[in-house]
């Protein structure tokens, strides 16, 4: 056999494609093996980054490389073929040895052991490299679409009521939900997204995060400009999510029954709904944008994947990361499966999304380290071994040493998060022997698990919203490969009810305590409304945190907890709270200020001695 012949991929042959990535995989972890056994046994810790720097990036590339090119002339030998899965599964299990030998834990010891399993059951299961799609009976349609729709207008009606009392009883924060209402005033006024609470000086916004998306609610905002309506629009993006996840599971054949039960289950689900609670914030469009980009690609359609890449890329600059884990998906999903027709269209559009989005990060990345605030690398810095506070650095630990990727992603803290972003789907995202789906878990590993930043491993934060479409995304194409009608229905009720039961008893508790806080002392909140109202929407204003967003109607306002005494004594109004802030009280009223309204136990207003309308 000729050298050449051995690296010819067939379109004819769906197996070919697939024994070479098998072929890859076994010389990286090969390699990853070697590599690690080379350091000094004192050196091999994984809870810190210090044994990164006596390993070599290039050498593991190097050698990865040789070893396919071994492996892959070894694969001739048919010996060689049936004995490589099993010198995969051994070689996970040496890796998972004497990665827990310098670096236990039980939640490591736990992930090690779901790997050598995995990669036990590969041995002993023959890959399935089919992608059937099964259509189930297709029964009273409409009732189950009714069903959707209600249960889809209840959690829209649900959160837009949650955010809506945020803001009524002031507990949205000047971080983050201020600079996006005083932005959408900006772009209401000049179009710009202009903010001076955001850095404390004039600045857009697109310099700290670069999200041309926000201008689909502009239209919107300037019909109704208020904060609650940025609030309203965020429950009605969310919902919207329904759309194409309901088309999605009916393009994997899902009867009308099963689709309903995994969309009202999706409404639910805790790793979605709860990141509401933080407000307004350009994740949000996140979810709809990755599962209708999921829906064009299951529809084969360039045009509506061309625009919904456009529109995740618009979306801020990481979600580059979400469209190039989808491209890349696809691209090996379409050379394992598809025929040839299917193939060269699919692999067109598919490394289309991967060019465009590699290229885009580039460019946006380096637009904001020139002139803006740069890549907020520094959430990854256990990863970042060399000081060089790169991205590419994170990417050569996790290259380098996959245990340390799994060390950091089951850290202790992080063990609730997983519980109630896979439980409530009943670990389905990981249910499948079709390796290649596992790169969608990306994204749920690198935004929300690898790194030390708390709140991305908080459902009720923002950082949820990417990975909850691809793990309902892989929930639903894992569920259409089971066999039994039966079986899927009990799969589909025990998850729709795990996801009630989180909801009533996380969700629902946190999103009820605002209106019942309003209605408790209702006076108080009427009052701070009318009295806010009261400083001319002219004046320039430095307030704390949970007063911003009710004087973020302006060109310019602070925060008082970050901005300079000189930039709080060229305010002409400042909003203190009563507790706390003697020191500056003492300031403002050293200088002239005087007491412009106040209410016990609630907050005091100063007026500057200079303003124009004072009397």
């Amino acid at each position: 056999m000729r050298f050449t012949e051995i690296f010819k991929i067939s379109f004819d042959n769906k197996l070919n494609f697939a024994s070479m990535i098998r072929h890859l995989i076994l010389a990286y972890l090969v390699t990853i093996n070697v590599e690690y056994l080379i350091i000094d046994y004192e050196m091999r810790s994984l809870s810190s980054t210090d044994y990164l720097l006596n390993m070599s990036f290039s050498r593991v590339l190097i050698l990865t490389a040789m070893l396919f090119v071994l492996f892959s002339l070894l694969s001739t030998i048919v010996i060689f073929e049936r004995a490589e899965p099993f010198l995969i599964a051994a070689s996970v299990m040496l890796y998972a040895l004497i990665s827990l030998n310098t670096s236990f834990t039980p939640y490591f010891f736990a992930a090690m052991s779901l790997l050598v399993v995995a990669s036990l059951i590969y041995c002993f299961h023959k890959y399935d490299s089919s992608e059937k799609v099964i259509v189930e009976e297709q029964k009273h349609n409409k009732v189950f679409l009714f069903i959707v729709a209600a249960v889809s207008l209840f959690i829209c009606v649900f959160l837009a009521v949650w955010l809506v009392f945020r803001v009524i009883t002031c507990s949205t924060p000047s971080f983050d939900f201020a600079i996006f209402s005083q932005m959408f005033y900006s772009m209401k006024k000049s179009f710009a997204p202009i903010t001076t609470i955001e850095r404390h000086y004039r600045l857009s916004h697109f310099k700290v995060h670069v999200s041309p998306i926000y201008y689909l609610f502009l239209p919107f905002y300037c019909i109704f400009p208020y904060p609650a309506t940025l609030q309203v629009l965020t429950a009605v993006v969310m919902a919207s999510s329904v759309i194409p996840l309901w088309l999605i599971a009916a393009k994997r054949g899902l009867s009308p029954k099963h689709r309903m039960m995994i969309c009202a289950a999706f409404m639910l689900y805790p790793a979605f709904c709860a990141g509401a609670s933080f407000d307004l914030h350009e994740n949000v469009f996140l979810t709809p944008c990755i599962l209708w980009l999921f829906y064009a690609l299951e529809k084969r359609s360039v045009t509506l994947s061309l625009i919904f890449t456009a529109l995740t890329l618009g979306i801020k600059e990481d979600a580059a990361v979400y469209a190039a884990v989808i491209g890349l998906y696809y691209l090996i999903n379409y050379l394992l499966h598809k025929n040839k027709k299917e193939r060269i269209k699919q692999l067109i559009i598919s490394s289309l999304m991967i060019v465009l989005s590699v290229s885009y990060f580039i460019i946006v990345t380096n637009y904001l380290a020139k002139f803006g605030d740069g890549v907020m690398t520094w959430r990854y810095n256990n990863f970042i071994y060399d000081g060089s506070s790169s991205l590419f650095a994170v990417i050569k630990a996790v290259i380098m040493s996959p245990a340390k990727m799994l060390y950091e992603c089951v850290d202790a803290e992080k063990i609730g998060f997983i519980l109630l972003s896979l439980v409530p789907l009943l670990g389905l995202p990981l249910l499948t022997r079709k390796f290649e789906r596992y790169i969608l878990l990306i994204p749920y590993l690198l935004i929300n698990l690898m790194t030390d930043y708390g709140y991305q491993y908080n459902i009720f934060f923002q950082y949820c919203f990417g990975s909850a479409a691809f793990l309902i995304y892989l929930t639903v194409i894992n569920f259409a490969d089971l066999r039994r009608t039966k079986k899927k229905t009990l799969v589909a009720l025990c998850s729709l009810c795990l996801c009630a039961l989180c909801f009533f008893a996380i969700v629902f508790p946190e999103a009820s305590f605002f209106p019942k806080t309003y209605y408790a002392d209702r006076d108080r909140y009427d009052t701070i409304e009318q009295t806010m109202s009261t400083i001319p929407e002219e004046a320039s204003v430095a307030a704390t945190a949970f007063f911003a967003t009710g004087l973020s109607q302006r060109d310019v306002i602070y925060d008082v907890f970050y901005c300079t005494d000189q930039m709080l004594l060229e305010c002409d109004f400042v909003v203190l709270g009563t507790e706390g802030y003697d020191r500056e009280a003492k300031l403002l009223e050293t200088n002239g200020y005087t007491v412009f309204a106040q209410r016990d136990n609630t907050y005091i207003i100063y007026e500057s001695p200079e303003h124009p309308n004072k009397n």
